[in-house]
């Protein structure tokens, strides 16, 4: 995610947009992206903006959470899944648009067919004003997102080549794994460069996050296996 880029997440964290969408493959980095733009803007979790991991969200646990964090910024993280569902969807498109006042219902119909029972007990209620922000994280490419969706909410799709996040590390590597050691991070990135002056190899950020745990934690068979995490 280019410079650019980070600041439509700054915009949500301002709040002078409403959503924003994130999508590409595994490994780029796109939470730890948004985290950390929240970190320097000085949000804190669970206080201006909750993460919750989408990839098992049912309709009515989705619509629960968008009630309970009407306020915040909610970062919907790994939803792939519940984005090929029309309700869902159909959700989304309720708080992402471009409405000034955005509100949000849920069909009894949906209620009865959904099979995971009702609301009251949660003390939510069948309609409310989302007055928050979205930001949807997913693996799913963009061209594979509702367009309906895409046309209320700007998109960002990351996808780095390895040299790319090679140039990239070195400005991002203090702040991964702060607790190992620079030196030890650089030897393992100095590693990789030479495997890759010989060899085609397969690199994203979590993996240099994984080869970095590995020379910390396996130090006698490290090399060996950083070959197999970046595919060498």
């Amino acid at each position: 995610m280019c410079i650019r880029d980070r600041k439509y997440v700054k915009y949500v964290a301002d709040k002078k947009a409403k959503s924003l969408i994130i999508c590409g493959p595994p490994g780029m980095s796109k939470t730890y992206i948004v985290r950390r733009v929240f970190h320097f803007k000085g949000l804190t979790p669970g206080k201006d903006y909750w993460i919750a991991k989408g990839s098992s969200l049912g309709i009515i646990e989705a619509y629960t959470l968008f009630y309970k964090n009407r306020d915040r910024i909610i970062v919907l993280d790994d939803f792939d899944t519940p984005l090929r569902n029309e309700d869902m969807i159909n959700m989304l498109k309720a708080i992402t648009d471009s409405y000034s006042k955005r509100v949000l219902a849920l069909p009894r119909e949906i209620l009865i067919s959904s099979g995971e029972g009702g609301t009251e007990e949660q003390g939510v209620p069948e309609q409310f004003e989302f007055r928050g922000h979205l930001i949807i994280i997913t693996n799913i490419e963009k061209k594979h997102i509702d367009r309906a969706l895409l046309s209320r909410s700007p998109t960002i799709e990351v996808n780095f080549n390895t040299k790319e996040i090679l140039e990239a590390l070195q400005s991002l590597m203090k702040f991964i794994n702060p607790d190992i050691h620079m030196e030890m991070k650089k030897e393992v990135y100095n590693y990789i460069l030479e495997l890759k002056k010989n060899s085609k190899i397969h690199l994203d950020f979590r993996g240099f996050k994984s080869a970095i745990e590995v020379r910390y934690c396996v130090p006698e068979h490290w090399k060996e296996m950083t070959k197999i995490i970046v595919n060498f």
